[in-house]
């Protein structure tokens, strides 16, 4: 094939921090099977040091070798794993990782000219080396190639990018079936069977809320003792740790429902961080045309509640602005500014997740396919 890349970049992942002169090794384009709204970014080994020196023969054949065993071990990756960083670095936000190809080809799909266009800008600006190296390899992947550092040399292809650029703009509203789609197929079944771990992390979320809802009058008590005279709200979350752990709520008696609505608060934020990696990720690697209106509606949805259930659980959110219906029932006029938003906090984190449940199964439901879970 005849047609030449946009601009290719080189970066090291070295270890003992030496710089080297580059010089262009090996031009050779790897057969990469594209499907619809795709692209491959192409990764070569343009060098790598071994650990053992005596034990490599030629060059050429090493690289060959170590190639083989890049390929291997990144296949090895969890493609969520891989989106789930590119959503935490703010890159790549809207881009599919498919799967890896012999070579070594990262696929990567899209919805948008616009994502397209922005891989494209990390290329040609030199980025796009990099962050795949910071993304793919590591301590793990060196070890089983028995290397000590590798540079790859990433590529980008003109016909692929104006293949797929045409196939996004004339691409038919329709919707693809699900049981054609093996990759979707794949993050919907990791769905289902993430409900098993949603439905114990629910049990055990109820059990904490009940035992904070038997001990309120008693924890409201403690809060009211170490409050200072002239503080009559309690506003954020850290606002509530530093009382917690002044040196008169050490002394109280009840002290322990001060440690257990801390602990309750630090469980929320581990669970809703997993939630987000183990849901979310997930969910955006399913592609939007495999969904109808009603299902990227409820995705949305599930996204939303989790972004919100993480924003409000940070130690600086107002929490004036936080209250749940039952909650506010059960709090009279006068403690709502110290109590209402802080109490209300528990019982919102496991309502939430408990309706994201039934979300999921009204979202995998309007596949109408049979999923083995």
């Amino acid at each position: 094939m005849t047609t030449e890349s946009k601009d290719s970049n080189k970066t090291e992942g070295v270890i003992n921090g030496e710089d080297e002169e580059y010089i262009e090794k090996d031009d050779s384009r790897p057969f990469f099977q594209r499907q619809p709204c795709e692209v491959g970014i192409y990764m070569t080994v343009y060098d790598a040091k071994p650990v053992d020196v005596k034990s490599v023969g030629l060059d050429h054949y090493f690289r060959m070798h170590t190639t083989e065993v890049l390929y291997e071990e990144f296949c090895k990756m969890d493609t969520v794993n891989i989106r789930a960083t590119l959503e935490r670095n703010k890159v790549m936000t809207d881009t599919y990782i498919e799967r890896f190809e012999p070579g070594i080809v990262m696929a990567v799909g899209f919805d948008t000219v616009q994502a397209l266009d922005a891989l494209w800008t990390l290329h040609r600006t030199e980025k796009l080396n990099v962050l795949m190296h910071e993304l793919l390899i590591t301590s793990g992947v060196l070890k089983a190639a028995d290397i000590i550092s590798v540079t790859l040399d990433t590529k980008l292809w003109d016909d692929e990018y104006d293949s797929c650029k045409n196939e996004l703009m004339t691409r038919k509203s329709e919707i693809l079936n699900l049981q054609f789609r093996p990759n979707d197929m794949k993050m919907v079944l990791r769905l289902k069977n993430y409900q098993q771990v949603i439905a114990t992390e629910v049990s055990g979320m109820r059990d904490m809320d009940n035992e904070m809802d038997l001990n309120r009058n008693e924890f409201m008590n403690c809060v009211r003792n170490i409050l200072p005279n002239d503080v009559t709200k309690i506003t954020t979350l850290n606002d509530y740790d530093k009382l917690a752990k002044s040196p008169k709520a050490r002394k109280m008696y009840y002290r322990d429902l001060l440690d257990l609505y801390t602990s309750i608060v630090d469980k929320w934020r581990e669970n809703y961080k997993r939630f987000h990696h183990d849901i979310v990720t997930p969910l955006i690697q399913i592609h939007t045309v495999c969904e109808n209106d009603k299902q990227k509606e409820i995705k949305m949805k599930i996204i939303n509640s989790i972004d919100e259930m993480l924003e409000v659980l940070k130690p600086d959110t107002d929490l004036q602005e936080i209250t749940h219906p039952e909650m506010s029932k059960k709090i009279i006029r006068r403690d709502v500014p110290v109590f209402l938003g802080l109490l209300s906090l528990v019982p919102l984190g496991v309502d939430k997740i408990a309706e994201i449940d039934i979300l999921i199964d009204d979202y995998t439901r309007e596949f109408k396919v049979e999923l083995k879970v």
